[in-house]
């Protein structure tokens, strides 16, 4: 299926395995993925080699879930206000050097 955790896959792969940056990663057409990606059914990446002798071996890898960023409440903010006079160490500063 694809969904979300399939783009993120492919996304990381071409990072890690590839060495794309994120500029060069969305810039790139599905037929580029395709055609970088084609030979890796012969001789896939290292990580890719490694997960699957794994699984033959019966090992089971549980997929990485990578928790949603977690914003400050704002009685948490109030707090950190109360703590810190309203002042947080290099924090605006501009031109200050």
């Amino acid at each position: 299926m694809i969904d979300e955790e399939f783009w993120s896959e492919l996304y990381s792969t071409l990072a890690t395995e590839c060495g794309y940056t994120p500029e060069e990663i969305r810039s790139m057409t599905l037929h580029d993925v395709d055609r970088i990606t084609k030979g890796w059914n012969k001789a896939p990446p290292p990580r890719m080699l490694l997960m699957a002798i794994g699984a033959a071996l019966g090992i089971k890898f549980q997929p990485t879930k990578l928790d949603k960023p977690k914003y400050m409440t704002a009685d948490e903010a109030r707090a950190l206000m109360r703590a810190t006079g309203g002042k947080i160490e290099g924090v605006g500063k501009v031109g200050h050097g």
